[in-house]
């Protein structure tokens, strides 16, 4: 199993460990409910250094991103990036991922753990020569600082040097000398709260580079550290896919109702069975959200009935801190994709009730 750099100082705060994509990951450190409403209404940090990330570049890598991914690569400006999808022929989901423009022919892939080698390898398979794609996940250290008390956070932390990080738009990037370290910092998140996504990358001392980072937003009294459980549940309040989970290979853009994430008006691999997904119409099954009856929870492999018929599956399934009630994604038969169904959720032994409704939840 693999360790993250700061392992040794998750252990010694208490956190309770998991394994999670091969990685040995912080599950929680004093509860996953207190992680996430300490998250909602000041500031947390997240250590997801299990992310993978690739950098491109070269004359051709323009093109070839273009060609791999769904969004619009030459319209980002450098300091931008965009979320989009990795297909295969069939417009398969490879992966779900973001792409940032580092510079006129420099860019940088954020991908999921547990899809970094296989994606490393289909991307290469469909590089120009001329395209050079390095895996610096090695020598990476990634933090999420998020929650509404963020940008205060940076600003009494790092002083001066973030001083004007307020004025950091939505999906942009800039790379900045964070307490004498070179960080990319990027205004984006995967809780559906204002924060910052922190790149640390050094060849040597990484640990203690990123042990450094760490302790100096730790120490901020707004800030406490928060672990993999509560960002399952602030993401699925927002109604945002798990690749693994919600999303996969079996799925397509159309089906997980992401076509916005697609660009048509330019070529990419997957591009011609979309649009043939596009032409025929509704999927059989759509993604879409549910909400319990009650604090119960269904989970993962839970049954949707309704009006006798088994209607759908349940993919994520949680508590919400928020709502106090159980909610979750699932893939529906289109034609009961309705805000309001009612619908039985099972897995033959417990059975909840709940209500169709389209995220995000709060």
């Amino acid at each position: 199993m693999l360790k993250l750099p700061l392992h040794d100082i998750h252990v010694s705060a208490g956190a309770r460990m998991t394994e999670f994509a091969d990685w040995n990951m912080p599950l929680q450190y004093t509860g996953i409910i207190a992680e996430h409403r300490h998250t909602r209404q000041h500031a947390s940090l997240f250590d997801v250094s299990h992310m993978g990330e690739f950098q491109l570049s070269g004359p051709s890598a323009l093109a070839d991103l273009e060609l791999l991914l769904t969004c619009s690569v030459s319209s980002l400006s450098t300091g931008r990036c965009r979320y989009g999808f990795l297909l295969n022929e069939s417009a398969g989901i490879l992966d779900d991922l973001f792409v940032y423009r580092l510079s006129g022919d420099s860019f940088m892939l954020v991908v999921n753990a547990g899809t970094r080698e296989k994606d490393l390898w289909w991307i290469g398979k469909h590089l120009s020569a001329s395209t050079r794609a390095e895996d610096i996940t090695g020598i990476t250290v990634k933090l999420d600082l998020q929650g509404p008390e963020a940008v205060n956070v940076m600003a009494e932390v790092f002083h001066e040097a973030a001083r004007s990080i307020g004025d950091l738009k939505r999906f942009h990037a800039v790379k900045m000398e964070l307490a004498g370290l070179p960080v990319l910092v990027s205004r984006t998140g995967y809780t559906g709260e204002d924060g910052f996504e922190l790149y640390l990358t050094a060849k040597t001392g990484l640990a203690d580079k990123a042990a450094q980072l760490w302790q100096l937003l730790v120490s901020h009294p707004a800030v406490k550290p928060a672990g993999l459980g509560a960002r399952d549940t602030l993401r699925l309040e927002m109604g945002y896919p798990l690749y693994g989970s919600d999303i996969d290979e079996s799925r397509t853009p159309a089906d997980t109702d992401r076509m916005k994430y697609a660009d048509l008006s330019k070529e990419f691999i997957g591009r011609e069975a979309l649009l043939i997904d596009e032409e025929a119409g509704s999927a059989a099954r759509v993604l879409t959200g549910f909400i319990c009856s009650d604090r119960r929870a269904a989970r993962h492999g839970f049954s949707i009935e309704y009006g006798g018929r088994t209607a759908g599956v349940v993919t994520s399934g949680s508590f919400s801190p928020a709502l106090s009630r159980g909610i979750g994604l699932c893939y529906l038969d289109s034609d009961l994709v309705l805000p309001g169904t009612a619908v039985e959720l099972t897995d033959g032994r417990t059975r909840l009730t709940g209500v169709i409704t389209s995220p995000p939840f709060i």
